[in-house]
């Protein structure tokens, strides 16, 4: 086996591509490059190969998620099945996710009281949050205690439910009174928000449709 390139990579510069035999073999950090020694058109057995790859798979692990990190907080599911779409060893992937752990990096029960924040200051309802968190690998109890430490009063509610309504209505205009209230109930559904609080919500809806129909043909009748 021979190594037939070594070259720095696109997106960062701190890693390199190895090649052997004309193919892609693995990955390696630039620290990891030098303590190998490897050099383009050197021999090496496949048991060596195998010893640099193992040795340096921890630490790049580690360093992809960080990466991942810096865009966004992630879950430890998240981060997990990144690294395994990458084709981390099991053994590489613990340790990373340990290690972040461990530095604080890591935490599931604070991302879900953040991510819960955000997306119900952006207008989701507790059902799509409980929904996206529990896709991310957030356990049952986490997602109910970040949802009650983040829980709206049944007034807040009404208020994100009433600028909801008054955004969505610019596009319902002209449409009958039960196509407009069907609309905004599968609307405010789809957001995740309780069928209590959308009928709450849409009650005065219905009462200002009311009140227009009845001037409206009051309108037609004066004419």
């Amino acid at each position: 086996m021979i190594i037939t390139k070594i070259q720095q990579q696109k997106h960062r510069a701190d890693a390199y591509s190895i090649s052997v035999d004309g193919a892609y073999a693995f990955s390696l950090l630039d620290e990891g490059l030098v303590k190998s020694g490897l050099k383009e058109g050197q021999e090496i057995t496949e048991e060596e190969l195998n010893a640099i790859r193992g040795a340096n798979e921890k630490p790049l692990a580690f360093d992809t998620c960080l990466r991942l990190l810096e865009f966004r907080p992630r879950s430890s599911r998240e981060l997990q099945d990144r690294l395994k779409a990458k084709k981390f060893a099991p053994d590489a992937i613990e340790f990373a996710l340990a290690k972040l752990q461990e530095l604080g990096f890591l935490n599931d029960g604070k991302f879900a009281r953040q991510w819960a924040a955000t997306r119900l200051g952006q207008g989701k309802g507790p059902e799509f949050v409980k929904g996206e968190l529990r896709r991310k690998g957030i356990s049952k109890e986490m997602i109910a205690e970040a949802l009650e430490e983040m829980k709206a009063s049944p007034e807040e509610e009404q208020e994100t439910l009433q600028r909801l309504i008054k955004g969505k209505m610019k596009q319902l205009h002209g449409l009958p009174p039960h196509v407009v209230v069907r609309r905004l109930m599968g609307f405010l559904a789809r957001r995740g928000f309780s069928i209590d609080s959308i009928q709450e919500a849409l009650r005065t809806v219905r009462n200002e449709l009311k009140e227009k129909m009845s001037e409206d043909s009051n309108g037609e009748q004066g004419e």
